[in-house]
């Protein structure tokens, strides 16, 4: 168990270096956002495996053409994470905390 319990907290590091990569990419704008609480720090959500199917599948029954639609490299749309979260496709999430 040691060894899986190892792997997980790198695992978390990982991703939580990411998260700063990315929020420091971000600028000062965010940053200044970020410190006065107007957004919140930034989250990576894994997903269960079919999830982003089940998304296109929505988005072609709601009239979107199989040809062009595009998974979402993020969740904007309340609808959409209110779907994920519906269908209990989130895994786990971590921040940079």
């Amino acid at each position: 168990m040691g060894n899986k319990q190892n792997s997980k907290k790198e695992s978390v590091r990982v991703l939580r270096s990411c998260i700063s990569s990315l929020e420091s990419g971000l600028g000062a704008i965010y940053k200044v956002q970020k410190d006065k609480g107007q957004l919140r720090s930034l989250r990576i959500f894994i997903i269960r495996p079919g999830a982003f199917d089940q998304l296109s599948e929505l988005a072609i029954k709601n009239g979107t053409s199989r040809q062009t639609y595009e998974w979402p490299r993020m969740v904007r749309g309340k609808w959409l994470w209110s779907f994920v979260v519906s269908k209990k496709d989130v895994l786990t999430s971590i921040s940079a905390t």
